[in-house]
């Protein structure tokens, strides 16, 4: 993608739409022409698309343990072994398909692709916060999932995080696929990011 941005422009982005290693390449590239890259209120998309079609709201089911291999609370603790070495207190996950691989689920919003879009957050005390649309969940998914999966609609995934978090955590996050908003949140905070 090529864009001519001059000297005075202001460069709009949607923080939940870019991930911050990409955001920190085009903040870099306008500073050394004189723009500004900065974040949008509202995506200005959503705003001019009348006919935009509603979120994928397709159903989600249970992958069963025996074609899964462990269960969401073995791969829990095998995810804190590791990230307990790096200090880190909170553990932000938002790709589906791992998402999809630690939760034990499989999903239909894409065709094609069997992940439900949806965003994550687990923490050293074992708790885990799935942010999906819970219309997708039926009985049986929710009965599959371990006691420490909590569901949550998506729009709460940020101010959950901001509730999560304190100045002395230490939070991980995928620099190439998280939104740029999750670190935005995480530096308000005076949080660590790694």
């Amino acid at each position: 993608m090529r864009v001519n941005v001059v000297a005075g422009m202001r460069l709009g982005f949607d923080a939940m739409h870019i991930p911050p290693a990409r955001h920190d390449r085009l903040a870099r590239a306008c500073e050394a022409v004189g723009a500004k890259f900065v974040p949008c209120a509202r995506n200005p998309v959503d705003a001019i698309w009348h006919d935009q079609p509603a979120p994928p709201m397709g159903q989600v089911t249970a992958m069963p343990l025996q074609f899964a291999g462990r269960s969401t609370t073995e791969k829990s603790k095998a995810l804190w072994q590791s990230l307990e070495a790096q200090g880190v207190t909170l553990h932000v996950e938002t790709q589906p398909d791992n998402i999809s691989w630690f939760l034990n689920v499989r999903g239909t919003d894409v065709a094609f692709n069997p992940m439900p879009q949806g965003f994550l957050i687990a923490n050293r005390a074992g708790q885990i916060f799935w942010f999906v649309a819970r219309r997708k969940l039926s009985d049986d998914v929710l009965e599959a999932l371990p006691s420490e999966v909590s569901v949550r609609e998506p729009e709460a995934f940020l101010h959950v995080l901001e509730e999560l978090t304190t100045s002395d955590s230490v939070v991980a996050v995928d620099p190439d696929f998280s939104p740029v908003a999750v670190r935005q949140v995480l530096e308000a905070l005076g949080t660590e990011v790694i």
